[in-house]
């Protein structure tokens, strides 16, 4: 199948530090594929509040150079309303200064909100994004050189 199906692995990228998964992400660049790695948040906080795991910043930032410099690689990040409040400004700033120093590295980014009812438990304190809000963190992203997907 090679040159006729796009081999896309859509990662949190927990293991990318593993020697064995980065031969693997190598060899899906190698095979013209590419990498969806998510990151929902820029701040320790976040990533707790969100993800529910206690990652240091510098962790993901690694991570992410890494799997940019042997595949193909898309940030994919979704953001929504907590508790009837928008991201804030701070985890906005620390997004666009996680992605700034591999904006070059980089594919694109997917930028979406909730695209169905969540499952979790937080469901009812969560509320999706408009276009228009995606969109203006969009162009902010853009700034950066970086291919942007808005998906509202």
């Amino acid at each position: 199948l090679d040159q006729r199906v796009m081999l896309r692995l859509i990662t949190n990228g927990s293991l990318l530090d593993r020697r064995s998964v980065q031969a693997g992400i190598e060899a899906i660049g190698n095979a013209s594929g590419e990498v969806w790695l998510k990151v929902d948040s820029a701040s320790t906080a976040g990533l707790a509040l969100i993800n529910g795991t206690h990652l240091k910043i510098e962790t993901v930032s690694r991570r992410l150079a890494r799997c940019a410099a042997l595949a193909p690689t898309w940030v994919q990040t979704c953001l929504f309303e907590l508790d009837n409040t928008l991201p804030a400004e701070d985890e906005i700033t620390r997004y666009l200064a996680l992605l700034a120093p591999v904006a070059k590295q980089l594919k694109g980014v997917h930028l979406y909100s909730l695209a169905r009812p969540s499952l979790q438990k937080e469901a009812p304190r969560l509320r999706r994004l408009d276009t228009e809000y995606l969109e203006s963190i969009g162009q902010r992203i853009r700034r950066l050189g970086l291919i942007v997907q808005v998906n509202a």
